[in-house]
């Protein structure tokens, strides 16, 4: 007995065969359909195996106390895991795991979005709206000769962050 996230229908059949767990059934007032569950205190292992044979997992959570409910407790997901965004210690393999992001503007978007209202400290407006900050020293009007490439990277299982740019391809 115990707490469990439970699994109906397809998705019961599909963990039911990739973890090895029992395959139930629940009968209420619209049918017979198929359950499987995953004890909650164990689930990180469950979630791993289903990660590792390439399936994403949507934990679904009561979101309301089950005392103070009417009826149906309300139960919405909580979180979504995917190879790329496990960040739980117990799901991700030793030592160092970095997300990364490169980026790249040419002269031409990169001009474009320089030209936008540039405040003393060097920002554009267009950051506000996703673009980017212009280079301290520049004139908003000045016209870039070169592309431009930005990196980021995070450790998520220390937490250290880096970011760098250049104006050509020395990152």
């Amino acid at each position: 007995m115990g707490d469990f996230y439970e699994a109906f229908c397809g998705a019961a059949e599909t963990i039911s065969r990739e973890l090895e767990i029992t395959l139930t059934q629940r009968e209420d007032s619209t049918g017979t359909y198929p359950m499987a569950g995953i004890p909650i205190d164990n689930a990180a292992t469950y979630v791993e195996t289903l990660l590792d044979v390439g399936y994403r997992v949507a934990v679904a959570e009561q979101v309301e106390d089950a005392d103070e409910a009417t009826g149906v407790v309300d139960r919405a997901v909580t979180r979504v895991v995917t190879p790329g965004t496990v960040v739980e210690d117990e799901l991700l393999a030793p030592g160092n795991n970095y997300v990364a992001c490169l980026a790249r503007a040419d002269a031409a978007s990169e001009a474009r979005d320089t030209k936008s209202a540039t405040t003393a400290d060097g920002v554009t407006d267009a950051e506000a709206d996703g673009g980017t900050v212009a280079k301290a020293g520049t004139e908003p009007d000045a016209e870039p000769t070169s592309e431009s490439y930005a990196v980021a990277f995070v450790d998520v299982s220390t937490g250290e962050f880096r970011a760098t740019s250049a104006d050509s391809w020395v990152i």
